[in-house]
């Protein structure tokens, strides 16, 4: 079980590295929220005592597993009419103009 569960952290962390990179894609983050949600029922039947600590899976994953879907959602809605994805305009977004998300290459103009 050990074993397990350094494996599962050393895939957390290359996963973190690869969604860094592919934050964009609306397959990362569904991926995000799978993998998030499995690691969540796993801590639940593995080690059930870790959901009561500070810092539990509960108060991490959920929050994560909120903002992939609210990523995908602005995905989503910056699609124009033929269903392809422009993700310049998703930079755009009003909350993406605060947040200055990482990688962005091009500036708004608004």
């Amino acid at each position: 079980m050990n074993t397990l569960t350094k494996a599962a952290g050393v895939g957390e962390i290359l996963f973190g590295i690869a969604f860094l990179i592919f934050y964009r894609s609306i397959l990362m983050n569904v991926a995000s929220m799978v993998a998030l949600s499995a690691l969540l029922i796993f801590v639940a039947f593995s080690s059930p005592h870790l959901l009561m600590e500070a810092f539990n899976p509960v108060t991490t994953n959920i929050p994560l597993i909120a903002l992939s879907a609210i990523l995908i959602m602005e995905f989503r809605s910056a699609r124009p009419h033929n269903k392809a994805l422009q993700a310049d305009s998703l930079l755009c977004a009003p909350f993406a103009r605060s947040l200055s998300l990482p990688f962005s290459r091009k500036r708004c103009t608004k």
